[in-house]
């Protein structure tokens, strides 16, 4: 056999070798699985808004407005997110754009009182009526028995009883007989212009701390005048 019949039977095994392992690699390749995507890792959910956290967002601050209802709605908003508040929202009838919001309270050893939320006007611009200022009160009233409303004989002792605890409570700022005979305790809040906002926090801080007191004055109140046992 000549050199040249031998090298081409050698090239030619060479060739077929390859072939037939490259063709069983190929084979194998489809006879194995993808391999399965990696899991996604688990995802974590929002953390839940603090009090505090809640407290320091900028969305709450009350800025002065023309539109009444948006500062009570927010300060309505405020009191149920943080503090868990339900409000009552009433409008007046003759006045739609006129609305203020209440709540019933009652602390512990004294009566329930009624807290009333409102909100004017409290400067414009005498030039263009622009509205500069807006005023945040807050009152709570205590309905006295008919036979104490108006009666002068107690008149004097509840004029000085309410004199003295003013002198010796910072709050509320004002302690009032109301026209119909009942009690009033009145507390209120200025937004002094258009960039200095106030946060409804001090809103609350009155409110709780005009409550706080109730119980102190109604003590007084039932030893001055004859409250028939409410």
């Amino acid at each position: 056999m000549s050199s040249q019949t031998m090298r081409g039977r050698v090239v030619l095994g060479a060739f077929v070798f390859l072939f037939v392992f490259g063709l069983g690699l190929a084979m194998a390749a489809e006879a194995t699985p993808p391999a399965a995507p990696a899991a996604a890792p688990p995802s974590t959910p929002p953390a839940e808004t603090s009090a505090e956290q809640e407290k320091a967002d900028p969305k709450w601050l009350l800025f002065v407005t023309a539109d009444e209802a948006a500062t009570e709605k927010l300060i309505a908003a405020y009191f149920e997110k943080v503090y868990r508040k339900t409000t009552s929202f009433y409008q007046n009838k003759t006045d739609p754009k006129d609305v203020w919001i209440s709540y019933t309270l009652a602390p512990a050893g004294a009566p329930k009182m009624r807290v009333i939320i409102d909100t004017a006007i409290s400067a414009r611009d005498k030039r263009t009526g622009e509205v500069l200022e807006r005023r945040v009160k807050i009152s709570a009233y205590y309905m006295m028995p008919d036979a104490v409303k108006n009666n002068p004989q107690y008149r004097a002792a509840l004029l000085e009883l309410n004199n003295d605890f003013i002198n010796r409570y910072w709050v509320p700022n004002r302690i009032k007989i109301t026209r119909s005979g009942n009690i009033g305790f009145e507390t209120s809040i200025n937004i002094p212009g258009p960039t200095t906002p106030v946060h409804p926090e001090m809103v609350w801080d009155q409110l709780t701390r005009m409550v706080s007191v109730w119980k102190d004055y109604y003590n007084e109140l039932k030893n001055k005048v004859p409250l028939g046992g409410q």
